[in-house]
């Protein structure tokens, strides 16, 4: 992967450039739920998950006894739980459940003081996700990530869950690049025999009693181009020249200020000479209390001209609020 460069975007609180004058003082209006959180985010069937919900006081009075609801499906299972949340500060609130559902989509949602402000409000927050049919997992790529960029020798690395596999086989656009015969199930290959691009890869585990069971597909982005790095700083505007078919990384250190983790998306939106959009990508992390994460988006321009770069960091695509100033680049591609 690429080297980070040194700059730091220190995220001050997320919420603070939408506090009130201290003349204002604080009410019950001012409890929101900026995150909603679930770990594993798409669990197996009948897993115990943690579920992570963050209360922030806007305001400049200390609330006390602030009740926070949850509701999964539509039906509210949880109206009673409470916290005392201090003037501007934000409190981090997190409990083990087994979910009673089933199979498939669902919805969870977190509400604070809900008798009094409502389940449609602004301060509330929903977390979708998908529980996983336990009979159905017996073979999962588990690294890299999906869109990392793949260079030099690779390794992707694939388990085999609930059954022992007599051999995995893993494939790239469809094509079988190798078969493993025992665990561990670590494919490494040389991506410099492949052009740059994105890929597709999926596995296919074989057993002796049950036939077979195909992996979901994965997405990576093979690129041994010369890159130009770029670090970005909030409120900084760059030139760079660089070559058609070269690689364009946007890069830098996202340092989380705050004692609990929050959300951050960094974007990369390139605009040609006429203003029109010719790629939009976003990568969406979560960064630990008190800890620095690096952060990178890469762009290959196809044709020559002049781009303008726009990069932001918001908490999530969802929320859009921006934990930095916008940071833009100016390319000329020869």
């Amino acid at each position: 992967m690429y080297k980070v460069g040194g700059v730091l975007l220190s995220l001050l609180f997320v919420f603070s450039a939408y506090a009130d004058s201290e003349q204002v003082h604080a009410s019950h209006t001012y409890i929101i739920i900026p995150v909603l959180e679930m770990n594993p985010k798409n669990p197996i069937e009948d897993q115990l998950v943690t579920i992570t919900t963050v209360l922030t006081n806007k305001g400049n009075t200390n609330m006390s006894n602030v009740t926070i609801s949850f509701n999964l499906d539509g039906v509210w299972i949880i109206d009673d739980m409470s916290v005392d949340v201090p003037a501007r500060k934000s409190v981090q609130v997190s409990f083990k459940a087994t979910l009673p559902v089933n199979p498939g989509q669902h919805q969870l949602k977190a509400c604070p003081n809900r008798e009094s402000l409502g389940d449609d409000g602004d301060q509330c927050q929903t977390f979708d996700f998908v529980v996983i049919d336990k009979s159905t997992i017996d073979v999962v790529i588990i690294s890299p990530k999906e869109e990392t960029i793949l260079q030099d020798d690779a390794t992707i690395k694939v388990i085999s869950l609930g059954k022992n596999a007599q051999k995995i086989e893993l494939y790239i656009q469809g094509q079988l690049m190798d078969t493993k015969y025992k665990a561990p199930f670590d494919f490494t290959f040389d991506t410099t025999k492949y052009k740059n691009g994105q890929y597709i890869v999926h596995a296919i585990a074989y057993y002796d009693s049950s036939g077979s069971m195909i992996s979901s597909i994965m997405k990576y982005f093979i690129d041994n181009s010369e890159s130009v790095i770029i670090t970005v700083t909030p409120g900084q505007s760059q030139e760079v020249k660089t070559k058609v078919g070269q690689s364009v990384v946007i890069e830098s250190d996202v340092t989380n200020q705050q004692p609990f983790k929050i959300p951050a998306t960094l974007i990369m939106l390139v605009k040609n000479s006429s203003g029109f959009t010719e790629y939009l990508s976003w990568k969406e992390n979560v960064i630990p209390g008190e800890k620095t994460l690096p952060m990178s988006q890469s762009w290959i321009p196809e044709t020559r001209g002049e781009y303008t770069v726009e990069v932001f960091l918001w908490n999530t695509i969802e929320t859009a609020v921006p934990l930095t100033d916008l940071m833009k680049i100016s390319i000329v591609v020869d």
